[in-house]
């Protein structure tokens, strides 16, 4: 290994631990924040959270859940093709696992399976180009599929003033093999991330509606030195039709650093830009759509999610996103 790859690995580590460091260190201050405010009592180790009826925040209990998702991107926002940038679809089913260590702690442990195909006449070209220019294997207009990465989490459950239920996260995500990073159709950037969030229910008083926003900041390692941390949040609007049915409002808004497409193509087709451009891309987008939520034998839920993108920077365009999730509480 040479002395500059070294330090680049060095530097690499020494920014993933000092993300972790305000990670967990945010993650407790969301715990305290909550914690002095929240009411006390059995009660609040007892009551079914709004989007997970059948949870109990009391230690033994948990959740497993299997979750299936279709997405579909046609062409880019910006960049020299743009629209005419080609088609990727993706399949992926995620296995979910949550358990109760203590009352409101919950660990979390998700593991992801992916499979993308990219059809078009912009497949990302073998390296170096020239003079070998011929698409790379991801991009041969099959299907190819991984595993993908690691989601591992600790949250705190509350219950703040008049039932507004507060959730602060921390989620360590880890690449779980040397999946392909370049090219249109892979699964993930293959990098280790940290991510702090929040999540806040709230049902309205004498009322069926309610609503839900999550936040997360997820922490990324600076590749060549580029910053691709990014924001990731959102708000759900939902009205209950009876007890076991609701429909639901949902967005979802990502704003993070990274290179543009612009930036981006500017290095095509060679040199260490372009070929680790999938870990630092820029992918600003802005995806709204609704759900139908069904519970039944009070310890299951299904919902059905149809969400597209409405605006994006640096980002292909999201057609739909067809989701379906099982969840079992216990």
């Amino acid at each position: 290994m040479s002395a500059r790859a070294k330090a680049n690995g060095d530097a690499c580590r020494v920014n993933l631990i000092g993300a972790l460091v305000r990670s967990v260190s945010l993650m407790f201050l969301l715990v305290a924040a909550s914690s002095a405010c929240s009411q006390t009592g059995i009660d609040d180790l007892s009551t079914d959270t709004i989007l997970t009826p059948g949870a109990d925040f009391g230690a033994g209990h948990g959740s497993l859940s299997i979750d299936y998702s279709h997405p579909f991107f046609h062409g880019d926002y910006v960049g020299p093709a743009a629209k005419d940038s080609g088609q990727v679809s993706f399949q992926t089913v995620d296995l979910e696992a949550a358990y109760f260590v203590a009352d409101r702690w919950e660990l979390r442990l998700g593991l992801p399976f992916s499979r993308a195909k990219y059809s078009g006449n912009f497949a990302h070209p073998q390296l170096p180009c020239p003079p070998n220019c011929a698409p790379v294997f991801v991009d041969n207009g099959d299907y190819h599929s991984s595993w993908v990465d690691w989601d591992a989490g600790v949250s705190y459950h509350a219950v703040v003033g008049d039932n507004y239920y507060v959730t602060p996260s921390a989620d360590l995500y880890v690449p779980s093999n040397n999946y392909q990073y370049y090219g249109s159709a892979v699964v993930g950037q293959r990098l280790t991330k940290f991510g702090t969030g929040v999540l806040v229910q709230h049902q309205l008083d004498f009322s069926d509606l309610y609503f839900a926003g999550h936040f997360q900041y997820v922490f990324m390692p600076k590749t060549l030195g580029i910053n691709a941390d990014y924001y990731d949040f959102g708000f759900d609007f939902g009205y209950f039709i009876n007890p076991q049915v609701g429909i639901r409002a949902v967005s979802d808004v990502k704003i993070g650093y990274g290179h543009t497409d612009n930036q981006i193509n500017a290095s095509c087709c060679s040199g260490p830009l372009w070929a680790l451009h999938d870990k630092f891309r820029m992918q600003d987008h802005a995806n709204i759509g609704g759900a139908i939520d069904y519970t039944f034998n009070d310890s299951y839920l299904l919902s059905a999610t149809l969400t597209r993108s409405i605006w994006g920077l640096g980002n292909a365009v999201l057609v739909y996103d067809i989701d379906l999730k099982l969840t079992r509480s216990f």
